[in-house]
């Protein structure tokens, strides 16, 4: 019979198939890559261009003589810097406007006011028989040192009376609110 042969250790002429292979270098792919992404990188920078360009001058020169020299055209530099004039005073105006409403909230009285009503109106100084004066405030009669809605009254005179009120002293008239 015929001797076969063994695949464990008879067979030393012949090699059996390679394995792995001949040896890579493991940086390899990481260098392709690597030059890869230079390649992808400087053919955007040659599509997109070295960067922004000088903005253009805005209407003031717009012809260009055969000499190099700029020739400047009067209606475009009149009609932007009317342009600009008109804006600069537009914000001034607005300017002025916020500052005068500021000065009035400011200006005014903090806390609450009476109403000015009919009732607070000096109607008439009336003189009784001894010569003592009364002030008709409404539908009262007022003589001097009596109160009406917080306001003392020091004084009765012939055409006014003298009224304190938080350490202030003013006139009031006939005809005139109490209330001020």
């Amino acid at each position: 019979m015929m001797a076969s042969k063994s695949k464990k250790s008879g067979s030393r002429g012949m090699r059996g198939p390679r394995r792995g292979g001949p040896k890579k270098n493991k940086l390899t792919p990481y260098i392709a890559l690597g030059a890869f992404v230079v390649l992808v990188i400087i053919a955007v920078v040659l599509i997109a261009g070295p960067g922004k360009s000088k903005p253009k001058p805005k209407g003031k020169t717009s012809e260009v003589s055969s000499g190099g020299k700029r020739k400047k055209t009067k209606s475009s530099a009149q009609s932007s810097s009317k342009a600009r004039r008109s804006t600069r005073e537009q914000r001034r105006r607005e300017r002025e406007e916020r500052k005068s409403k500021r000065k009035k909230r400011s200006s005014k009285p903090r806390g609450t006011r009476s109403k000015k009503t009919s009732s607070d109106v000096v109607e008439a100084i009336l003189v009784d028989e001894n010569g003592e004066r009364y002030a008709l405030v409404g539908d009262r009669q007022l003589k001097q040192g009596d109160s009406y809605s917080g306001r003392r009254i020091t004084a009765i005179g012939m055409g006014e009376l003298t009224v304190e009120h938080r350490g202030k002293t003013y006139s009031v008239r006939i005809g005139q609110p109490i209330t001020q």
